[in-house]
């Protein structure tokens, strides 16, 4: 017989609310009684069940931190759902809708993954234009291009960034995104004077050189992005209204018979786009 253990620190609109309206994992009753609670609960599961967004935010801490409680979040496997497209689609939603480009102006996307091609949808939804995306990979610039993209640009070729901007009408772009949040020195290249960069990507580790005063003279604004905000029920509305559109995201659908299938195909880089495990039976 095996039993589970549920406990909710985030909700599926991104995360628990502390009294400063930010993320908070400590709240009021976490004191000696349900830290020593929390100790025996970990210390006994043979699987953690956990949301992508829990996932990816407490991750940044489980590797350095001194807590007892590091130890059995670290050991133990770690079973991550993801409401597929909705949730990194907020997420999404989250930048853009504080995005102010407009139809007929460029937008850079740097990285076409699945949160690259999530950015390139909505901004094809906006009029904006040229959408320019770079992505080494074939199968993910093919897929970028069927999306609605007008350029791929391949970023290992080392005249990228030249390319990009000619294909600005050498202003640069309006929009620069940083999907994977190590390219911020490129995207402050690729911003026009007066545009905007949403770093939405998240390494921990990642470090870059840059000049402020590239950011004065542009005159550029940079907004950090990461979580959902309010904005599930604009992405439920979204994928309602234009699953011809975002359908073409989720480009693999596995049944959960086939996990280590779906896991290879994941880890290798092949998939184009979103992968959707299912529980129905091949």
């Amino acid at each position: 017989m095996r039993e589970l253990t549920a406990d909710m620190f985030v909700s599926l609109d991104g995360f628990a609310a502390g009294a400063d309206g930010g993320q908070s994992w400590t709240f009021g009753y976490f004191g000696p009684e349900f830290a020593a609670y929390a100790q025996k609960v970990l210390d006994e599961p043979q699987v953690m069940i956990m949301g992508r967004v829990t996932y990816e935010i407490m991750a940044q801490s489980w590797p350095s931190s001194p807590g007892p409680l590091a130890g059995p979040m670290n050991s133990h496997p770690k079973l991550v759902f993801s409401t597929t497209l909705a949730e990194p689609l907020a997420c999404v939603l989250n930048g853009t809708r504080r995005a102010n480009w407009h139809p007929g102006e460029p937008v850079v996307i740097l990285g076409g993954g699945p949160v690259g091609l999530l950015f390139l949808a909505v901004a094809k939804l906006s009029g904006a234009a040229p959408l320019i995306v770079t992505e080494p990979n074939a199968a993910r610039a093919a897929k970028a291009l069927e999306i609605g993209a007008d350029h791929v640009v391949d970023p290992t070729d080392p005249d990228a960034l030249e390319r990009i901007t000619a294909l600005t009408g050498g202003h640069g772009a309006a929009t620069v995104i940083d999907t994977l949040g190590t390219l911020l020195e490129e995207a402050l290249t690729l911003v026009a004077k007066a545009g905007e960069i949403f770093v939405f990507g998240v390494n921990q580790t990642a470090t870059i050189a840059i000049t402020p005063a590239v950011i004065q003279g542009k005159e550029a604004s940079i907004h950090g992005v990461y979580i959902a905000k309010s904005t599930f029920p604009l992405a439920l509305t979204l994928l309602a209204a234009r699953p011809d559109l975002f359908g073409k995201i989720v480009t693999d659908c596995i049944p959960i018979a086939d996990w280590d299938r779906a896991r290879d195909l994941l880890m290798s880089g092949k998939a184009a786009g979103k992968i959707l495990v299912t529980g129905a039976q091949a």
